[in-house]
């Protein structure tokens, strides 16, 4: 999106902390890995950690000074396979729903094509496997 990101994270654990089961690991679900391990509370220092070496490398790609991210983020527990395919096809269908694109498949720096129709060009993603 022009003036915002969504991230889909999914913990490596076998099971979410509310005892939920875990998206099915498939080849059609990707993650980005974090790392075994990763637990809820370590969200707020990864993502000050992507902020602030994508700010750094925007700002050196444009050449400013200006700020580049807002202090806060939203994030939600997902806590089920529904709440993983809801959310995805929310960050899926939102150009759409702004008016960027009539195709989820036609925004170029969505996650859609990799999900759908396996096209790692854009964004490399790592599988969970079956």
């Amino acid at each position: 999106m022009p003036d915002h990101l969504h991230l889909l994270i999914i913990e490596l654990l076998k099971e979410f902390p509310s005892g939920g089961v875990k998206p099915p690991a498939s080849r059609g679900e990707a993650t980005l890995r974090l790392g075994d391990g990763f637990i809820p509370s370590q969200l707020q220092n990864i993502m000050h950690d992507i902020k602030g070496r994508t700010a750094m490398d925007i700002r050196k790609n444009l050449k400013i000074k200006s700020k580049i991210w807002q202090r806060s983020f939203y994030d939600f527990s997902i806590y089920s396979d529904h709440k993983f395919q809801e959310k995805l096809n929310y960050i899926h269908n939102n150009p759409l729903k702004a008016g960027l694109v009539i195709d989820p498949a036609d925004y170029p720096w969505s996650s859609w094509r990799n999900y759908y129709i396996e096209d790692n060009s854009l964004i490399e993603m790592d599988y969970l496997e079956d």
